[in-house]
Order: C-alpha cells, then sequence, then structure tokens
C-alpha cells in the first residue's frame, strides 16, 4: 500500500470502520471486461467484511467471478472551506476506502442472516418480516473481505 498524502487528515482504523457502518451508500470498484467500473449499492457491516446483495447475473457478478480484488468507497461532502485565495479553497469532507476480496455466500443460512441484517439497517425501527430461505434463490449475497480500509477527513473547526 502507498503512504497517504496528507497524513494529518488520516482517520484512525476505528473512525474509518464506524463512519463505514454509518453511511447508507458505497461505491464498488471492480474491473468489468478489462474496464474500470464503479457501481453504487447499499451494503451493511457485519465484523470486519462488507455485505451486498445482487442479482445473481449481470456485469458486476460476472467481473466480480473473474477477478473478485475490489474497492469499496464511502464518503460525504460537508461544505465548502472558503479562503481569500482560489488555492485557499477547499472541502470540508469525510471518505473511507476498503480494499479486499469479494466472495459469492453459498451458506443459506448466512445468506438469510445478512439479509435480515441489510433489511434492519434499512428498515431504520420499522417492524418487517424476516427473511427466510425460501426464495432466495434469484438473490445472491457477496462478502467482501477487507485487507486493507483507510479513512481521510477535514472537519470544520
Amino acid at each position: 500500500m502507498h503512504q497517504m498524502r496528507r497524513s494529518d487528515r488520516a482517520m484512525t482504523e476505528a473512525e474509518a470502520w464506524e463512519f463505514l457502518r454509518q453511511q447508507d451508500v458505497g461505491r464498488l470498484g471492480i474491473i468489468a471486461d478489462s474496464e474500470p467500473y464503479v457501481v453504487p449499492l447499499n451494503y451493511v457491516v457485519v465484523g470486519e467484511s462488507i455485505y451486498f446483495h445482487s442479482a445473481r447475473e449481470g456485469l458486476k457478478m460476472d467481473a466480480i467471478q473473474r477477478s473478485p480484488r475490489v474497492c469499496f468507497l464511502v464518503d460525504q461532502f460537508i461544505g465548502i472551506k472558503h479562503g481569500a485565495g482560489a488555492c485557499d479553497f477547499s472541502a470540508y469532507y469525510r471518505s473511507v476506502m476498503a480494499r479486499g476480496k469479494a466472495q459469492l455466500l453459498q451458506d443459506i443460512e448466512e445468506i438469510t442472516g445478512i439479509l435480515n441484517a441489510l433489511t434492519l439497517k434499512y428498515a431504520r425501527g420499522q417492524e418487517f418480516e424476516p427473511a427466510t430461505s425460501n426464495g432466495l434463490m434469484p438473490t445472491a449475497v457477496v462478502q467482501i473481505h477487507v485487507e486493507h480500509i483507510s479513512g481521510k477527513q477535514l472537519l470544520p473547526q
């Protein structure tokens, strides 16, 4: 891994994981047909892995099967930092990048548990009927085994 240019803006690993857990939309970066491809998606963090669900077929799933190395980004634009001159302007932000290997889950119990964790995250307290193993065939669940995570931030003072 290369060194972060602005280490004064680095998050701790714990801060990076916490920010990743809080966000709603992440961007998955993969190589599809020898080209970079980025897709936004909903996700959930369980332990030190990122999970998302998908249709079983399509460009994203084909790409992951061929090349499981992925990156995952979450970010938050907070506002503009104004300055006297053009070079004094900046942005207040937080961002986290995770890198690792994606793997299609096979165990029905694990798939069901992750789908329920995803629903729990986005239901925000609304009651729901939990997923069961019935009718899961068109749904794939992918686990990203995070091997490296880093975060940067510039916050208003």
